[in-house]
């Protein structure tokens, strides 16, 4: 069972952004960084989630419906 939903992951990403460096970080790269999180922790981790929520393939790159 994962520890954490996508959405904390996603606000946890949030919280490392710097608006007044120029860093930006757009919905497209927050559901790629996130769905990329996940990838990682499943790989390091024996297949333990981050999060238990689905991620599905888009025209643009991957997408968690629920974030």
């Amino acid at each position: 069972m994962a520890k954490y939903r996508a959405k904390e992951v996603a606000d946890y990403s949030l919280g490392s952004v710097e608006p007044d460096s120029g860093d930006n970080l757009s919905n497209l790269k927050l559901q790629k960084l996130v769905a990329y999180a996940q990838g990682f922790h499943l790989a390091m981790k024996d297949g333990e989630p981050l999060f238990d929520e689905p991620i599905e393939a888009w025209a643009h790159g991957p997408v968690i419906p629920s974030m």
